[in-house]
């Protein structure tokens, strides 16, 4: 993975990269990882298990990108997360309701 033997990495800024997509492998082995930042780039959706493994992470900013659809089980495995951003992004129905639960 392209961030592998970085292990104590606390924070990761990817703002306005205009990145199209993420590999679902892409954050592995970031244990550390606190603080996230993917906005402004052009993501159309998140694959489920991005987030899996990053029990320390505590804020991610996924505003301004082109999400039309998260899987709900997206956050379920991050228990250290306290902030959740989502600026810029258009709401509705079914996916209106997940952050209602969150």
């Amino acid at each position: 993975a392209l961030f592998s033997g970085l292990t104590a990495l606390q924070t990761l800024n990817l703002t306005s990269n205009t990145l199209p997509s993420l590999d679902p492998a892409l954050f592995n082995g970031l244990e550390a990882l606190e603080i996230l930042n993917l906005t402004s780039n052009k993501l159309p959706s998140l694959d489920p298990t991005l987030f899996d493994g990053l029990t320390a992470l505590q804020k991610i900013n996924i505003g301004f990108n082109q999400l039309t659809l998260l899987d709900s089980s997206l956050f379920s495995g991050l228990t250290a997360l306290q902030h959740l951003w989502v600026f810029g992004i258009a709401f509705s129905g079914a996916l209106w309701a997940l952050w209602h639960t969150f």
